[in-house]
Parts: structure tokens; C-alpha cells; sequence
């Protein structure tokens, strides 16, 4: 009977498996239809806009459905860049992206020195190799903020090189090495403008880039003598220079180029150049140089625009023509020697008090103080080719200009084959034009002709390798060598994942060309370890959300906090990888001193497969790892605090995750895991390997918000209520008028995964309508409904819900989106800043044509909060690191989780009521408003920046905070304005202008007066009121939906700081100080040259969006530019991150 028992129980599980099973297919096929039909629904709509617009466009609808696919093969197969790069939308996108990586850069950096564990361990690793080899010469590889580098000398370096890996980063270095001029061991710094792989020591060999350089120049040279001898066909010799333009041979159109080619070599004769007289007439053989070189004019600019890329130089008209004479007419410039600035010859800048010739020729190691008058790197900004590429702006910069920060990029220096150029090709220009008009009174005969032009193939050829070795002599200069080989190699090329900085390849170009055998390595070894997880999203509030386990994957290895992150942990740490990089060094050092050929590249420098036991079963689904790094000695440091116990923590660097396709794994049994390791990425793969391609991807937010506990619960209790609450009004409505009524309807605005309209379903609602804009997450939530059976009740529209009609037929003909107006409206729209994501626009939409007037909102009204804080840097291991808070402005707020970083920032007051908005007073809410705020100030200060945070009455009864200060869940961070600094005193009030538009808040210090005297003190408004009470009032006109606010527009453009004593009386900073952009500590609001930078790359990116919204051809091109950079960035020359980045972001 038991073992009939047994087999009836396992017959009735099997039979419900098996059940479920069919349901979930059937359901799945329910998911596929509707989805067909929300791709139909949608090319119906758009074919109803082309046939009342009257116009067709210049693409089919099916090129609006197409979506990128990325394949985890893709980053197994090595790219040819040379291949890749010939596409102009992947080189424009590649060049877009680096120059994006270099402006993230700085503010990167500035995490080390908020890192005590990993200072302390670099500074004892550090002290500990120059023990060993007492003044020594120390090589610095991107410490960003140049704290490496100081350190190094206080200990007592002999000499410290310093390289960073980009214009900004340079630039960063470059400030804080002129605010510790005055400390010990600060002369020693030679801090390198120009590319690790541009650098070399005296008597070896030439850079690499540098010989890259060379041998393009040289292949231009040759592909250019061959096109002049390819351009002079004989039938085409014999004829009279008149007869020979544009001429038809045998009846055949003349060829492409030949009409310019014969004008260009009649132009030489007629000037009667020969050998002799090139150089006084180098500017007219250039021209006709690149006359005669036709076709090879893209290769040549390809050559001149990766020389200048690689050297960090601008490609403008000027900077063209020092890198490359030939280039200047192609340009489309008439520039001569004169005109264009000096050739930069300042490659080094080295704090010592006079003036010395570097050992390797270049002239101009300028003392610290002698810093501001050196070339300075934003005449070389990190936009590199991308302001000619991006703009079309080939506008020269202006010379003996100064910086906003008082740099000054007057060079002083000239190369000494400048001298030689000709002052004005005004008397060459004249002389063309004379000859041509004495020579055109008569045709010459045959033997004249031919005569003629083997004279100018002779002079051109001349002229053109004379122009060749002025190129080549410029590409030198670019070069920088240093006097000898360095002892000692800092590195903290180190980030989440290990190699993706470059640590491997930069350090093999050091060990290979900068260092000599035997030199220290800090640090001195990385040891990688793993575990297997499943991070999955199961069951939420009740609900099955494992729909979006397949939209979690990421085109690199995201970055992560274990301690923070759900996850399931199904192995022990086990080992990944051991990198000795001490070991590395010296066997390349040693081959490079023996004179032995370079390694070869290998694909992949490690292939292992691991064995790895599991311990808890479950779905299998990523990687997480983390590293130990051994800086000198036995001393090590991790990254993850659940690491090996007893180590010192950094963590900044962070911990990774590579997702992985799902695998059922059980307790007690192993998996293989195989793990490759190439130069630049670690690679894990399941066996068999993962083959799922990803068509759609979903920012990490989504998951953020989903597993917020509290917001969930806050949501479904006041959901709850308020469909209580509804049902009671309509049947009172229904027993009084004794009329029918219907029963609740839920408007679910940016539904996403759905998770609000099953709320709202199952709280009793009779038909929830959720609008989602975004077609990935409008699938993910379909699916959701679906599987959860909600299907009946729960309709997904895939729209914007400024776009949705409900009741009657919308204004093109096409049925409503909802048969109802709703009774009620859930909505979880809002960002840090509470208003970036529309949702004011998307209430006023939905009051207007989808609820009833009645309609109860949830949630009802929200309350903005603001603090003032001191989040800055000041000193750092005895050094002044002030200069450094330039660089963490953003020109709009930016969401930071406070409550993590505790001991970075400093309250200089309480929070204080900033404004409110009742989500039912739409037409209130789409003013723009301004409040003067006095914050009271209780810390004495520099007050650099304004948090602000909001509170959601999402009913009567419930209340959600996203304040620092309270117990909260992972959805929601502070917001953080960045303002210019401004000295506080304990017991002050602070001045404060609030305002917002329909699409933020900013906060902005009160603007001074037209007219105010530089001592006057500048007074609020007579309106403004204590913290305890909100004062507000219109901005613009009744008409005007946009605000008027010069701070929002030109962030710190135009604001002054403001403090206000215990008297009331307002204290200001001077007008210098305002005029500078800064107050007390001397450090301004944002770098120029960073600014600069980023708005020339907001206005290519506004460009680019638009181009990929009008047209799905352009965001074709545009997506498989970005996944096959995100998929092997290091073959193509990308910043791994921001690669992925930007793939991302084409996915979603």
C-alpha cells in the first residue's frame, strides 16, 4: 500500500508538471501573438501618418522593426582595426566614444583619494621599493589626480615620470602638481603631455605610435609618386595644355582627375620651379603636391588624422599643416609657415627651478612656476579628430590666448625647419597667375610639351620628398624621450575588471621600451578570484517577474557591490587567475635588453577549464569575481570585503559580474568553467558555451527598483486602499441615483515590467490599461501579465502616454487605446531629481483625455527637500588635492546613494522644504516657479554643493522617503547639484534660489544685481522667507512653459555666491572672485577646457539622437557601430567601458 502510495503521489507530480508545462507553452504562444500584433498595430499607425502627411519615407517599416543582436561569440573572435575602421560610422562612433571616456575620466579618479586602504598601501609599497633602490628614477603610470606621483617624490625618487592616460587626466595631473609646488620632492616630477606609446629613452628605438606614424607618412609618400606617374598618360603629354582640359580621348570621357592633374603640373612649369627652388617656394609645390595626388586623398588624410589621434593633437586647418604641409590645401586652407602656430616642442613639463635642454633634444623643461606659460593640453583636446569629425569646425585656435584657469597656450618654441618656410605665398600666387597668362598667348608643340612636363614630374618629385621629410622631421619631434630607463614602475591601472583599463599592455610597452631589467613593479602581482551566483528576479510582492531574467546580461562585465546586491551564492571563492606582474616585467625587460624579438601576441595569453564544486543547487546564471593585489613584499589588499578575511579593503575598485545563459546546477556535483584571459578582458564561459543572442537590453535601475521591498509594499498598500475606496464611492453613487455604474478602471503610466497593474488587478480592479513607451519593457511586461494571469484583466499598450485617446476615436480615425476614462492613476515616474522623467507632462496628458475628473491619483503630492553639503577634496596624505573638485561638476544634478558615502561629505545645515507639488493641481504644476531660500547654517564651511531629495504621499495613510537619513531600498538615490564654492560660518543663513521647470530643479545661488558695486552687498528677494516656509512665484509668463534660469542654462555661468551673517546682513565674494568663477579657496566652479569639450559633445550627441530617431537606416548603422565596438574594444582602440556603455544604450 506505502509503495502504491508513493507511486500515485510521483504519477500526480509528474501529471502537474506536465500540466504547467503545457500552460506555459500555451502561454507562450499568447506572448508571441500579442506581440505580432503590437508590431502590426504600430506599422498601421505609421502608415496612417505617411498617408495624412502625403509623404513616403525614405525607408520600408520593416526597417523600423529591426533590432541589434549581440552574440557572446562576438567577443571570442579578434577584429582587424585596420577592416573595422574603414566604416565612417564605426571610426565617428569610436572617436565619439574615446572622446566621452576621457571627459568620465577625471571624475573616476578622484575615488582613490577617498580610498584610505589603498592609499596606505600604495604609499607602504612605494616606500618599500625605494629601500631597495634609494633614488631611484620612478615611472607613474594613471593615477589620474598625480597623487602617485607626489608620493613617490616626498619619499625621496631621484626623478619621477608621470604619464596619464588622456588630455583631461593630463590636465588634472598638471593642476594638482602646480597647487604642491612648494613640497619636498615636487621638482623631481616630469609630467608627460603625450601617450605612454609615444614615449621612449634616448638612443632606443623610436616610439611605437611614432613609427607607426612614420612608416603611414612614408606609404602616403610612395602611393603619391605612384599617382603622379599613373596621371600623365602619353596621349595626353603631346597635347597643347589648352587642348588637353577636359578633352575626351578615342571618344571616351576624360578620366576622373585628370583636368586638376594637368592644371596642377602646368602650374609648377609655368612657375619654373626646379631643385634648386623648393625651398623659397614650398607652400606653391605643396599645392600642387596635393593637386596632383587625387587619389589617393583619403589615404593620405586617413594617415595625417591617425597621426594626430595617436599624438593627441587637434586636426584643425594649423595643426594639419605642422603635422603634414601636403595636408594643408586639402583642407581646404590657405595656411602658410608663418600663420601656423609653432610646432609643440614642450612635450615634458618638469618642475625645476630653471630652465635645461631635455636629454632628448626637445627644448623647454619649464620650472613649476614657469607651468602656466607651457603649451597646454586642451590645444591638444581630448576631442582629438572628433571636433573636425563632429562639427565640421576646422577653426584655428587663437594664439597667446589664456585659459579661464590662467594657462596660457602660447607656445614659445619653434622647430628650426619652420625658419625655413617661406614667409607669404602672396609673390607665388602672382607669379602662377602672370606665367599662365603669358603662356596661354600661344600652344607649344609636341617636343615643347613633353619637354614641359618632364620638367614639372621632375620638380614635383622633388618637391614632394623635400615636403616628406619636413613631415617626417615634424612626426619626430612629437616623440618624447626620456634620459634614461626608470628603476621603478608604479602602476594603478586597476579597475573592476581587473585588465580593463590596459593595465597588461601598458605595462608591457613600459617593460619592453622605458624601464630596464630588473626594475620594482608596484604592485607586484594580482591574484583573481570567483564564485558561481544566480542573480535572478523570481517572485516579487507575489508575483512571478522571471520574464526580465532574460533582458539581465551586459556587453562587458558590470560593475557591482556584492555587499549590497541580492544574490545567490552557489560555489565557494575558488581561483581564477594569477597575473605576477613583477615576473612579466623583467622577463620583457630582459628580452628587450638582450636584443631578443618581442613575444608574440597571443589570442588568448591563458585557456583554462576549471572544475568548480557546487555547494547550494540552483539556477546558475553569473560569474562574480573580485582581486587581491600583493603590492610589495607579503603585503596584500582585496577588493571585496567578503574576500579572504583579514585583508585591508579598497572599495573603490569594486567588484564585476559576467551573466552568464541560465543552467540548472545541483548540490554536490561540479561544472566546468572555462576561463580566458587575453590582454584586456577576462572571459568566462559555461560548457557547452553560452549561445543566447540578446536583442534588447534593460538598465540596471528596472532591477533596482523591482527589489526594493518597501517601495513595493508602500505601493501595494496604498493601491489597495485606494480601490477600497473607489468601490465604496460608486456604489454609494449607485444606491443614491439608482443608476448602474462600472466597476474601477486603473491607468497604469510607464507600467515597465507591469508590476503596479497586477497590483491594482489584484486589489479588485475590473481593467487596468498600463502605457509603456519603451517596446523592450512593454514586452518584458506582457509577458509578466501573461504568465501571471492577468492577461483578462491587464491590457499593455506599447505608447507614450501623451499619445493615448480614450472614449472616442483619435484625431487620425484609429479606435481609441481605452474604451473608459480610468478612475484612478498609478504612476512611478520619477528619477533622483523627482521631475527627469516627465511626469508632469504625463499627468497633465492623462487628466486631460484618460482620467475622470474625479480620478484619485497615487501617488497624490510630493515634497522636495535640500540640504546644503561641503562634498569636496582637500587634503590627501599632507597633499592639497583642492584643485581636483573642478572636475566632479556635472551641468545637471546627479543621483548619488549619500548614505554610502558617509565620510565624504559634511552637512553644513538641516534639511530644509525647497517646494510641493499636489500632483491634482496639474495646471499649477506646469508653471515654472522659483523660491528664494535662507538655509540655516549650523558648521562652519565651503559649501560646494545642494542635495535634495523628495518624499511621495502616495495616500493619506502611507508615505515613501528617499532621504539619506531613513531606512529606504536601493530604487531611488539623492540628488546632487554642483555649485561654486562658498565660504559658510556657523550660525549663518545661506541664500538660495530653488526653481523648476517641467523637467527638473535646480538650485542656483541669487544672481547680483546689473549694476551692483563690487563691495555692495546683494540682497534676496524682499519675499524671501525662513527654511520653514516655501515663498514661490513665476518665472516667465503665463505662456511660457520653460523657465528662465541662466544657471540651468549656463551652469555657473552667471551665479554668484552668497552667505548671509548672524545679523541678516548678506556677506558676497569679490567681484574678482565671481568674475573667476570661484570664491574663497581659489578653485573654479568647472575646468574650461572640460566644458569646452563636453558642449561641443552634447551638441554631436543631440545630432546623432536625432539622426537615429528620424531615421531607422542611420540607427542601423549607428547599433551595429556600437556592438561591434562593445564586443572586442581593445582590438579597435576603445575605452572598454564606455563602449559597453554606449552599447547599452543602442539596446535598450
Amino acid at each position: 500500500m506505502a509503495a502504491k502510495l508513493t507511486e500515485s503521489s510521483r504519477m500526480l507530480e509528474e501529471e502537474e508538471a506536465a500540466r504547467l508545462a503545457t500552460s506555459a507553452l500555451y502561454k507562450r504562444d499568447l506572448v508571441l501573438s500579442l506581440r505580432k500584433v503590437r508590431r502590426e498595430e504600430v506599422q498601421h499607425q505609421m502608415l496612417r501618418q505617411f498617408k495624412q502627411s502625403m509623404a513616403a519615407p525614405a525607408w520600408e517599416l520593416d526597417d523600423y522593426e529591426w533590432r541589434p543582436t549581440f552574440l557572446p561569440a562576438f567577443k571570442q573572435k579578434q577584429l582587424d582595426r585596420a577592416k573595422v575602421m574603414t566604416d565612417p560610422t564605426t571610426k565617428l562612433l569610436a572617436s565619439y566614444i574615446n572622446a566621452l571616456a576621457d571627459l568620465a575620466q577625471p571624475k573616476a579618479s578622484i575615488l582613490l583619494l577617498h580610498d584610505q586602504a589603498r592609499l596606505d598601501a600604495y604609499q607602504t609599497a612605494i616606500a618599500g621599493a625605494l629601500q631597495e633602490l634609494p633614488g631611484a628614477h620612478v615611472l607613474a603610470l594613471g593615477s589620474g589626480t598625480n597623487i602617485l606621483g607626489l608620493m613617490v617624490a616626498q619619499m625621496g625618487a631621484r626623478r619621477v615620470t608621470c604619464i596619464e592616460q588622456g588630455p583631461m587626466l593630463y590636465r588634472m595631473a598638471k593642476q594638482t602638481l602646480l597647487s604642491n609646488a612648494h613640497m619636498p620632492g615636487a621638482k623631481s616630477i616630469v609630467l608627460v603631455d603625450k601617450p605612454l606609446q609615444a614615449c621612449g629613452i634616448v638612443g632606443g628605438p623610436m616610439p611605437k605610435d611614432i613609427a607607426t606614424a612614420l612608416a603611414d607618412a612614408q606609404t602616403a609618400h610612395d602611393a603619391a609618386h605612384a599617382s603622379l606617374h599613373a596621371h600623365a598618360p602619353p596621349a595626353i603629354e603631346a597635347m597643347p595644355r589648352t587642348q588637353q582640359q577636359g578633352v575626351a580621348v578615342n571618344n571616351q570621357p576624360p578620366a576622373s582627375g585628370l583636368d586638376r592633374t594637368d592644371d596642377t603640373l602646368a602650374a609648377v612649369a609655368e612657375a619654373e620651379l626646379d631643385v634648386d627652388s623648393i625651398d623659397d617656394n614650398s607652400e606653391a609645390v605643396a599645392e600642387a603636391a596635393m593637386g596632383m595626388n587625387i587619389t589617393d586623398d583619403t589615404t593620405s588624410a586617413a594617415s595625417a588624422e591617425d597621426l594626430v589621434q595617436m599624438c593627441s593633437i587637434n586636426i584643425t586647418p594649423t595643426a594639419v599643416a605642422e603635422a603634414d604641409p601636403v595636408m594643408q590645401h586639402s583642407a581646404g586652407a590657405a595656411v602658410t609657415a608663418q600663420d601656423a602656430p609653432p610646432q609643440h616642442s614642450d612635450t615634458i613639463i618638469s618642475p625645476s627651478s630653471e630652465r635645461a635642454e631635455t636629454a632628448c633634444g626637445l627644448e623647454g623643461n619649464l620650472s613649476c612656476a614657469d607651468v602656466a606659460h607651457a603649451p597646454t593640453q586642451d590645444d591638444r583636446s581630448s576631442l582629438g579628430i572628433q571636433q573636425r569629425l563632429f562639427s565640421g569646425d576646422v577653426t584655428a585656435q587663437p594664439h597667446g590666448t589664456h585659459d579661464a584657469d590662467g594657462l596660457n597656450s602660447t607656445q614659445e618654441h619653434s622647430t628650426a625647419s619652420e625658419a625655413n618656410t617661406p614667409q607669404d605665398d602672396t609673390a607665388v600666387k602672382t607669379r602662377l597667375q602672370a606665367t599662365d597668362h603669358n603662356h596661354s598667348s600661344r600652344s607649344p608643340s609636341q617636343a615643347e610639351s613633353k619637354d614641359i612636363v618632364h620638367k614639372r614630374s621632375l620638380g614635383l618629385e622633388a618637391a614632394m620628398d623635400k615636403l616628406l621629410g619636413l613631415q617626417l622631421q615634424r612626426i619626430r619631434d612629437l616623440a618624447v624621450m626620456l634620459p634614461e630607463p626608470a628603476e621603478v614602475l608604479v602602476t594603478d591601472l586597476l579597475d573592476h575588471s581587473v585588465l580593463g583599463r590596459g593595465l597588461l599592455p601598458n605595462l608591457d610597452y613600459a617593460a619592453e621600451r622605458l624601464v630596464q631589467p630588473g626594475a620594482r613593479v608596484v604592485p607586484a602581482a594580482v591574484q583573481v578570484w570567483g564564485m558561481l551566483v544566480e542573480m535572478r528576479m523570481d517572485t516579487v510582492s507575489g508575483f512571478d517577474l522571471s520574464a526580465l531574467n532574460a533582458f539581465r546580461w551586459h556587453p562587458y562585465h558590470e560593475k557591482i557591490d556584492l555587499s549590497r546586491e541580492p544574490y545567490k551564492r552557489l560555489s565557494s571563492p575558488f581561483q581564477v587567475l594569477h597575473l605576477n606582474l613583477q615576473q612579466r616585467v623583467d622577463a620583457i625587460a630582459g628580452a628587450a635588453a638582450r636584443h631578443q624579438p618581442a613575444r608574440p601576441v597571443l589570442q588568448w595569453e591563458s585557456d583554462a577549464l576549471l572544475d568548480v564544486p557546487v555547494q547550494i543547487g540552483g539556477t546558475w546564471n553569473a560569474v562574480a569575481y573580485w582581486f587581491e593585489v600583493q603590492m610589495h613584499g607579503s603585503r596584500c589588499v582585496s577588493s571585496w570585503e567578503g574576500g579572504r578575511p583579514g585583508l585591508p579593503v579598497c572599495p573603490s575598485w569594486g567588484q564585476a559580474v559576467q551573466h552568464l545563459d541560465h543552467k540548472r546546477v545541483f548540490q554536490g556535483k561540479q561544472v566546468k568553467l572555462r576561463v580566458q584571459q587575453d590582454s584586456c578582458q577576462i572571459l568566462f564561459s559555461s560548457v557547452p558555451a553560452q549561445r543566447r543572442p540578446r536583442h534588447a537590453f534593460v538598465p540596471r535601475w528596472h532591477f533596482d527598483m523591482l527589489q526594493d521591498q518597501l517601495r513595493n509594499t508602500a505601493y501595494d498598500q496604498a493601491i489597495t486602499r485606494m480601490i477600497s475606496l473607489c468601490d465604496a464611492v460608486q456604489q454609494a453613487i449607485e444606491f443614491k441615483q439608482a443608476l448602474g455604474y462600472e466597476k474601477v478602471g486603473v491607468l497604469d503610466i510607464g507600467a515597465g515590467s507591469g508590476l503596479l497593474s497586477m497590483m491594482a488587478a489584484r486589489a479588485g480592479a475590473e481593467w487596468v490599461v498600463g502605457a509603456e513607451v519603451n517596446q523592450s519593457m512593454c514586452d518584458a511586461g506582457v509577458e509578466t501579465l501573461i504568465m501571471n494571469g492577468w492577461a483578462a484583466k491587464c491590457l499593455m499598450v506599447n505608447k507614450d502616454v501623451r499619445r493615448m485617446h480614450a472614449g472616442a476615436a483619435q484625431p487620425d480615425g484609429a479606435p481609441p487605446d481605452m474604451q473608459h476614462r480610468a478612475d484612478m492613476a498609478v504612476f512611478e515616474v520619477f528619477d533622483s531629481g523627482l521631475l527627469g522623467e516627465g511626469v508632469l507632462h504625463m499627468l497633465a496628458a492623462a487628466k486631460k483625455r484618460l482620467l475622470r475628473k474625479d480620478a484619485t491619483l497615487v501617488p497624490a503630492a510630493a515634497t522636495v527637500f535640500c540640504q546644503a553639503l561641503q562634498m569636496r577634496v582637500h587634503q590627501v596624505k599632507g597633499f592639497n588635492m583642492e584643485q581636483v573638485n573642478r572636475w566632479q561638476w556635472r551641468p545637471d544634478y546627479e543621483g548619488i546613494h549619500l548614505a554610502q558615502c558617509r565620510e565624504r561629505w559634511v552637512a553644513l545645515g538641516p534639511p530644509v522644504q525647497a517646494m510641493a507639488f499636489d500632483f491634482y493641481d496639474v495646471d499649477a504644476n506646469m508653471q515654472s516657479l522659483q523660491a528664494c531660500l535662507q538655509l540655516p547654517i549650523n558648521k562652519t564651511g565651503k559649501c560646494n554643493a545642494i542635495a535634495f531629495w523628495f518624499e511621495l504621499e502616495l495616500d493619506e495613510e502611507t508615505q515613501l522617503s528617499t532621504s539619506p537619513y531613513c531606512h529606504k531600498g536601493p530604487t531611488w538615490q539623492q540628488a546632487m547639484q554642483w555649485l561654486e564654492e562658498v565660504e559658510v560660518q556657523a550660525g549663518s543663513q545661506l541664500n538660495l534660489t530653488a526653481s523648476h521647470d517641467t523637467y527638473g530643479i535646480s538650485f542656483a545661488w541669487p544672481a547680483p544685481a546689473p549694476e551692483t558695486p563690487a563691495e555692495q552687498t546683494i540682497q534676496c528677494s524682499e519675499d524671501t522667507h525662513q527654511a520653514s516656509s516655501i515663498y514661490t512665484a513665476p518665472a516667465a509668463s503665463a505662456g511660457d512653459v520653460g523657465i528662465t534660469n541662466a544657471n540651468k542654462l549656463k551652469p555657473g555661468g552667471s551665479s554668484s555666491s552668497s552667505t548671509v551673517d548672524g545679523t541678516g546682513r548678506n556677506v558676497r565674494a569679490t567681484t574678482d572672485a565671481r568674475k573667476n568663477n570661484s570664491t574663497g579657496g581659489g578653485v573654479p566652479l568647472v575646468d574650461p577646457v572640460w566644458r569646452r569639450t563636453h558642449d561641443q559633445l552634447l551638441e554631436f550627441n543631440s545630432q546623432l539622437a536625432r539622426s537615429c530617431t528620424q531615421n531607422p537606416l542611420e540607427y542601423r548603422k549607428v547599433a551595429l557601430a556600437a556592438v561591434k565596438l562593445s564586443s572586442r574594444p581593445q582590438d579597435l582602440g576603445v575605452d572598454v567601458n564606455a563602449a559597453a556603455e554606449m552599447c547599452s544604450k543602442m539596446m535598450s
